[in-house]
């Protein structure tokens, strides 16, 4: 696992940044202002958060939206940097954050050549084998070779021998997630790591974390039950989970989430799952909107978010509910141009 360990002791509560922000713990109420990131969590003086306990938390920071080059983990990680050379199974790369390496490539999922949109990255890894070339077409294959000036791909009919200006990105394998929770951070150049493991981060540069593994459902990043979204002439509407993210939402760096638009809804499963959590916003420049949690068709939380606004937490028990539907609806006087709702970083907790 390719990761960040704090360089200060863990057992001291040192300050290590301070930024207006919001954090939802696992249980208990979000807390919202000038918040305190250090080795052991993140919260305010008086309330401060564990690691363990941060569902989702973030910094009143803009992350950064695009990688020029860099390294998937098969855990997940995102590292951004320059591969260089592919020798015997080892990938020697260039981490902007961490310097050189030297990783097996059974531990990479992806390598990224040149500039691509970080929320293009699950559609890139669920897409098989092969290349992604500027052109925007796939070529299938396994990667043979890697150097300054052509990648290898073996197609099952013979190697081709790609010129290496000609690629974006160089897909090994699906991510594998760890079976154990885990807190990720992402940084403010678009890093997304594990805390823990290799030196180098400072905590400074963290903007924003999340709990995954078991007992976490990031639904920015899972396959709804259904989407729809109309406007007042009877169109549909796209609504795509992730697009556009990383983002700033409501003043907080948000790593995912949905953009659903007025008359619009998106409903999964949530059987098994005890809370949802996430933070909602109207767009700059937008217009105000009626933001609702509908569970089991009842609505369970409703607000009208006004634009240019600050991020409102939103916790919300499940009580058994089978579905969880979030719902944007206009305000009495109809109209729905320059109106939608951005859920930032919605979860399912157990």
């Amino acid at each position: 696992m390719i990761g960040v360990r704090w360089v200060v002791p863990l057992l001291a509560a040192v300050v290590l940044c301070t930024a207006d922000g919001l954090v939802i713990p696992t249980q208990g109420a979000p807390v919202i202002g000038s918040l305190e990131v250090t080795e052991a969590g993140v919260g305010s003086a008086g309330r401060p958060v564990p690691w363990a306990n941060v569902a989702v938390f973030a910094l009143h920071r803009q992350p950064a939206r695009a990688i020029g080059g860099g390294v998937v983990g098969r855990d997940g990680s995102v590292l951004r940097g320059l591969p260089r050379v592919l020798d015997q199974g080892t990938l020697n790369w260039t981490s902007d954050l961490l310097g050189p390496r030297q990783q097996k490539l059974e531990t990479v999922a992806a390598v990224i050549l040149g500039p691509l949109t970080l929320d293009a990255l699950p559609d890139l890894l669920a897409g098989g084998p092969g290349a992604l070339l500027v052109n925007g077409e796939r070529l299938a294959g396994t990667l043979t070779f890697l150097n300054g000036e052509a990648v290898g791909l073996d197609t099952g009919r013979r190697v081709a021998q790609v010129p290496r200006g000609r690629v974006t990105a160089i897909v090994l394998r699906q991510i594998e997630p760890a079976p154990q929770a885990c807190t990720w951070l992402m940084l403010a150049n678009g890093d997304r790591i594990p805390a823990g493991g290799d030196p180098g981060a400072s905590p400074a540069a963290v903007i924003a974390g999340w709990n995954a593994g078991p007992g976490f459902l990031p639904l920015g990043q899972t396959v709804p039950k259904r989407m729809l979204a109309i406007d007042r002439m009877s169109s549909t509407l796209p609504i795509r989970p992730g697009t556009g993210f990383p983002t700033e939402v409501g003043g907080l760096a948000t790593n995912t989430g949905v953009r659903l638009p007025a008359r619009g809804e998106i409903a999964w499963a949530a059987k098994g799952y005890g809370q949802f959590l996430a933070w909602a916003a109207v767009p700059a420049g937008g217009e105000a909107v009626v933001a609702s949690v509908v569970l089991d068709g009842t609505v369970a939380w409703e607000q009208t978010l006004q634009p240019d606004a600050a991020a409102t937490p939103v916790s919300v028990p499940l009580h058994d509910a089978a579905e969880i539907t979030l719902r944007a609806a206009p305000t009495a006087d109809g109209e729905t141009a320059d109106r939608q709702v951005v859920w930032g970083m919605p979860t399912l907790v157990k």
